[in-house]
């Protein structure tokens, strides 16, 4: 019978200023409405990280015997070289950012509510609110925020 190992790296990327998802009014869809622009890419510090990774797993499959399939296709659009050797990162599908939280408007797009600065009956509720993420699903870091950002709703709402 067949057996296969796999190993993944995961690494904490940290926020970058070259990342960003804005609006241009060229791109817009069949309604006129705009679509997202978005920047994205890994740095430096991180590909180091994922560099390392690789040697690590490297270490385990010859200790082990394990022969070494792994392929990092040049086409690829996460392709990277480090060194004489390439490497490939992905993305893991947990949108951070994207509408920042923050203390100021100057610098993020809602509060600690995760209400929006610029606008006061806006709130912009998920990932998209935490600055960076660990390795980790977020999904229990972004339920506790959604459900503390209903309370404040909620007791909004008392009022009217």
């Amino acid at each position: 019978m067949p057996r296969q190992v796999r190993v993944d790296m995961m690494t904490e990327q940290l926020p970058s200023a070259a990342n960003q998802v804005n609006v241009d009014p060229a791109f817009t869809d069949a309604l006129g409405n705009f679509r997202p622009v978005i920047r994205y890419g890994v740095d430096n510090y991180t590909q180091a990280g994922l560099v390392f990774g690789r040697s690590f797993a490297q270490r385990v499959f010859r200790r082990h015997g394990i022969e070494d399939f792994t392929v990092f296709p040049p086409g690829d659009p996460g392709f990277f070289t480090h060194g004489s050797a390439g490497f490939v990162w992905s993305g893991v599908g947990h949108v951070a950012r994207a509408h920042r939280m923050g203390t100021s408007a100057a610098h993020a797009v809602v509060d600690h509510r995760q209400k929006s600065w610029e606008h006061d009956n806006l709130y912009i509720v998920g990932c998209g609110s935490m600055p960076t993420l660990g390795t980790s699903n977020p999904t229990l870091t972004m339920s506790a925020l959604n459900l503390r950002t209903a309370g404040f709703i909620d007791r909004g709402l008392d009022g009217i």
